[in-house]
């Protein structure tokens, strides 16, 4: 059964890397609708965006794993609700917030940025960690991966054909909410006999502190770097949007792979018959040999994929090439091994330190970098944020395991 249960797992690597694909395979596309100029304006938006939608996530793809590994029906629908409601009420304001930093930074095309951010905070409703958690892929892939990629598909064509690139834009936001819509209707989320007041869901807004700062931090590292170039070197936008996006959509193809590792991480620490030391280092060592293969892939098929994206007009150094491609690797393993490992070991609180290092550190460098050496010290501020933030996890790890100090016999909530 737990052979099954693994083979099925496979599915997690589908409908997450389908859409990064979809995305990058847009990208020429929308520069060849709307310029240079309006596509650095898109990147722009989408990077505010990313990052207030992480915002907006209030870390549930972080803690959501562990209580949908353990919930029933009951517990799994209220948990959703909660989920669902405590978005909605934070993604308006965050919406103006990210209007009033798009205007302020000056881009050419300010509607097409409003719709790029719209289009990457409306990825926050996404439920994908709640069958992470419970080890469902099928599920994931009927109620949410196919609808969601065929709308989006249909929106980027219609631009194919001739359309605006605002019509891919709104095909973006709507598939979102198309996907989020269809898994309430099938989990029957709404019919749980519960109901949540305003008390509720601002408890639980302040409840997710951990597990929001595990993911806030590192987004800032990954979606400032765009900002800070449209605000301190705008005439290199349009190429480094074309690095920025290539690395983030990698980096979203390839975490569905350690997405299965946490799936099969999570079903071993809620059974009896697998050692806790054991599982926790191969889960490590697997998290590790992914970030490896990762940066190794990136460096082989990096520069071929800027060029083709870019309708060849674009190229990479070889040193903005290998920058690129350990910020890849590095990105892949910080985005797994906090909710992958360290939260089920009960060490959200050294995981948000770990990030908040990082991002000090990281963000520090990188403004100071981006200064004098352009996209090449943009990159490298983040390649150091990173290393610093996996450097502190993987310490408090094995500081853990080489003490004997188990702090989760069993997933509890």
């Amino acid at each position: 059964m737990l052979k099954d249960r693994n083979y099925s797992g496979l599915l997690f690597l589908v409908p997450v890397g389908a859409q990064a694909l979809i995305t990058l395979i847009s990208i020429p596309i929308i520069i060849s609708s709307a310029g240079n100029q309006g596509w650095a304006s898109i990147a722009t938006g989408q990077a505010v965006g990313g990052f207030l939608g992480v915002v907006c996530g209030l870390g549930w793809n972080v803690t959501g794993p562990s209580i949908a590994a353990v919930a029933d029906v009951i517990l799994s629908r209220r948990t959703l609700k909660l989920a669902l409601f405590t978005r909605l009420m934070v993604s308006i304001p965050l919406f103006l917030i990210g209007i009033e930093v798009v205007y302020l930074l000056h881009l050419a095309r300010l509607d097409l940025a409003v719709l790029g951010l719209a289009s990457t905070l409306v990825i926050s409703f996404n439920m994908q960690w709640f069958f992470v958690g419970q080890n469902k892929p099928v599920l994931l892939v009927l109620y949410d991966s196919i609808p969601r990629l065929l709308t989006l598909l249909a929106g980027w064509m219609i631009v194919l054909l001739g359309a605006n690139v605002s019509v891919g834009l709104a095909g973006q936001i709507l598939s979102s909410l198309v996907a989020a819509a269809i898994v309430c209707v099938k989990l029957r989320v709404f019919h749980d006999g519960s109901r949540l007041g305003f008390p509720t869901v601002w408890r639980e807004i302040f409840k997710q502190g951990h597990g929001l700062s595990t993911e806030v931090l590192p987004a800032f590292l990954s979606y400032c770097p765009m900002i800070a170039i449209s605000a301190l070197a705008p005439s290199i936008a349009p190429l480094y949007a074309l690095i920025d996006k290539v690395h983030k959509q990698l980096v979203t193809g390839l975490v569905p792979m350690g997405n299965f590792i946490v799936a099969k991480l999570l079903y071993r620490l809620n059974g009896s018959d697998h050692p806790f030391e054991q599982t926790v280092r191969g889960g490590m060592n697997k998290i590790i040999l992914l970030g490896t293969a990762s940066c190794l892939g990136t460096l082989t098929f990096g520069e071929p994929l800027i060029w083709f994206l870019s309708h060849k007009t674009m190229s990479l150094h070889i040193y903005l090439l290998v920058l690129l491609s350990v910020l890849v690797g590095l990105t892949v393993v910080v985005a797994i091994l906090p909710y992958g490992l360290m939260a089920p070991m009960n060490c959200l609180r050294q995981a948000s330190i770990s990030l908040l290092l990082g991002t000090v550190i990281g963000i520090s460098a990188l403004v100071t970098l981006t200064v004098f050496l352009g996209a090449v010290g943009t990159l490298l501020g983040q390649v150091i944020g990173y290393a610093t933030a996996i450097l502190f996890q993987w310490l408090t790890i094995r500081r853990i395991l080489s003490s004997k100090i188990v702090l989760l016999n069993k997933i509890k909530i």
